[in-house]
């Protein structure tokens, strides 16, 4: 039976730690160990996972605050599985046959590096957890090359969010780690990297498997916190790393690919500005103005379906858009999931 690491790096996520832990176990069909990276919290993430009194719990904990990424990479050097699942301590997997059938996608195709499933985001709410938005992935079901996932990227059709499976030796012989010095989407940088290795299947049955949990630290968070135009700077100074990694890996697909740089952060920088617009943290004419100081900067990028879709979100009169807002909560309010 194959070995799987799911590394769960934390800071101050004793609330949530336990959801993750659980539906980590919960997993069939294969052997799991669990790596737990204590950024240190000053919570009680320590007896939270003591709790579970389980020899399949690998928990260490960092004197001091060393990073997110660098939390990360603690727990890749650890994992001593033939797989890697990387779970954030706020997030969840959604039912008990995700890994497997991450696993499953991924041994059917050899030469395939990793495997992935689509993700559900999900809100927040005191105890509850409650799903919104449609389940979601920018790749399509089977077996992508490494030039069909980067053109997913760089068409800008969403985050390159988590539920990824990768193969171990991607970590022990090729030392793939999660950037240090950079603070921008370290997560996405490393999902892109590894597809530049080998194919990546993505799981064909198109159900959800990871549950992301939106909260104000997050990218679509940032907005608010930093001003604007600075994320959208830090959107591009990203891509261009981005490039730079790929023009080294595969410079054919760089060059087929270069008409299309700064796509993906021309429309996500779109989606954060109508979700700032959409909670009432910005008003139009500034929701307005961001936008087109993007296009303007970027014009081809924002000749996209997912930018003119945040643009006319914002243009709809208030009566239109409270009740496209409401029909999608009434679909999603069924389900939900206890802290």
């Amino acid at each position: 039976m194959s070995k799987i690491s799911v590394c769960i790096p934390t800071y101050e996520s004793a609330g949530t730690l336990g959801r993750a832990i659980r539906s980590a176990f919960a997993q069939t069909g294969c052997d799991i160990e669990i790596i737990i990276g204590d950024n240190a919290s000053t919570d009680n993430t320590e007896v939270v996972v003591s709790d579970f009194n389980d020899s399949r719990v690998i928990y260490f904990r960092h004197a001091t605050n060393i990073g997110y990424p660098a939390n990360v990479n603690s727990c890749l050097e650890r994992a001593s599985g033939d797989y890697i699942f990387i779970l954030c301590a706020d997030d969840f997997l959604t039912h008990d046959g995700v890994i497997l059938e991450l696993l499953t996608e991924l041994q059917a195709e050899p030469k395939a590096v990793a495997s992935h499933v689509p993700f559900q985001l999900y809100l927040q709410s005191n105890e509850q957890c409650l799903p919104i938005g449609r389940p979601f992935s920018p790749l399509s079901p089977g077996v992508l090359t490494p030039r069909e996932v980067l053109t997913s990227f760089t068409e800008g059709r969403g985050c390159f969010g988590w539920g990824w499976l990768f193969r171990r030796d991607l970590v022990s012989l090729q030392g793939l780690r999660f950037e240090i010095d950079h603070d921008m989407a370290p997560d996405t940088m490393f999902w892109l990297t590894i597809s530049m290795k080998g194919p990546v299947a993505e799981a064909r049955s198109g159900r959800p498997g990871y549950a992301f949990v939106m909260h104000n630290e997050s990218l679509g968070g940032r907005i608010f916190n930093e001003q604007a135009l600075k994320v959208y700077e830090q959107l591009l100074t990203f891509e261009c790393r981005l490039f730079e990694l790929l023009r080294q890996e595969l410079p054919e697909v760089a060059l087929e690919l270069s008409g299309r740089q700064y796509r993906y952060s021309t429309c996500e920088f779109a989606g954060l500005v109508q979700k700032g617009f959409q909670e009432g943290r910005l008003n139009r004419p500034k929701a307005l103005d961001l936008l087109g100081q993007a296009a303007c900067r970027h014009p081809r990028a924002a000749l996209n379906l997912r930018f003119v879709y945040n643009l006319l979100f914002i243009l709809l009169p208030e009566a239109l858009r409270h009740r496209i807002l409401a029909a999608r909560r009434a679909t999603y309010a069924g389900s939900s999931m206890e802290v």
